[in-house]
């Protein structure tokens, strides 16, 4: 009865969305002293999500989390 999204639409099935290392896991003091350090050194969102194994939106949001942005408007935190 029940068929894969590709056999019902005629599109390929896509893979699964490769996740960064530590996506879904829990914010250490660690984490967040070097979070920190780099965002007022300046670094780039995508970059710091690149080097903590975090999604972008994970870093945009613990930095809200830890008043370093405002949240944007309809964000979740």
């Amino acid at each position: 009865m029940s068929q894969a999204l590709g056999e019902k639409t005629g599109k390929p099935a896509r893979a699964p969305r490769q996740q960064p290392p530590n996506a879904g896991k829990a914010w250490d003091a660690a984490e967040d002293a070097r979070l920190d350090a780099a965002f007022a050194a300046g670094q780039e969102m995508k970059q710091l999500a690149d080097e903590l194994g975090r999604t972008p939106f994970a870093v945009e949001s613990r930095l809200v989390k830890l008043g370093k942005l405002p949240p944007r408007p309809g964000m979740r935190v």
